[in-house]
């Protein structure tokens, strides 16, 4: 009996090992997918400025540069047919009505986590040379804050695509982003964008505890 029972014992050993890894290798599926879930991204594909996918539970903004950003444009994108162009970029600091926005708002019962912002951007040989992502919870972006250690950036003097990535936590019900760009070489250089990704995932609010 008992030699019967090491047996029968032994035999399933393997499968609380398969079963072990089983739970291992999920975890570390859903861990990863986390660390890279999309909120919303923009590629302006077919000269549109809406948000090309939306996470369940969130709403996306169109893209739209500020007030005083002039000769709007299609040109070609980063391997790509469209980016979303504008010139007129300030040449000395930074101006408050210059910038690209775009915002994501999650339903109600849910909350935003941010954890970061990546976008394609291709400067003229007059265009911006410094540039910033900004965020604000406020529809007017007052008070506003530098996200992710990016003010300042410098956009480097070629007319090559770049990529530029920030990272930075926020857990919000509505963020607004505004790119900021400045130092431009000339009123009519150039600033196109293209592949904007709001890396981060939208999360049920816990109900109170009673």
């Amino acid at each position: 009996m008992d030699s019967n029972a090491n047996r029968l014992r032994g035999a399933s050993t393997p499968w609380h090992s398969l079963f072990s890894r089983f739970l291992v290798f999920s975890f570390v599926l859903i861990f990863s997918s986390t660390l890279h879930a999309q909120i919303a991204t923009w590629d302006f594909e077919g000269e549109v400025t809406t948000a090309t996918t939306v996470a369940p539970n969130v709403t996306a903004t169109a893209a739209v540069f500020g007030p005083t950003v002039g000769g709007i444009s299609f040109p070609t994108g980063n391997g790509s047919t469209d980016a979303y162009s504008g010139n007129n970029w300030p040449p000395g600091g930074i101006a408050a009505d210059r910038y690209l926005e775009i915002s994501v708002e999650a339903d109600p019962c849910y909350e935003l986590n941010i954890t970061g912002i990546s976008f394609d951007e291709r400067r003229s040989g007059t265009g911006p040379t410094a540039l910033a992502v900004a965020w604000s919870i406020e529809d007017d972006f007052l008070p506003n804050a530098a996200y992710g250690g990016s003010f300042g950036t410098p956009i480097p003097d070629n007319t090559s695509w770049r990529t530029q990535t920030f990272m930075q936590t926020l857990s919000e019900s509505k963020v607004i982003f505004r790119i900021f760009g400045w130092s431009a070489e000339g009123s009519s250089g150039t600033w196109r964008f293209d592949n904007i990704i709001i890396e981060g995932t939208a999360i049920a609010d816990m109900p109170p505890e009673v």
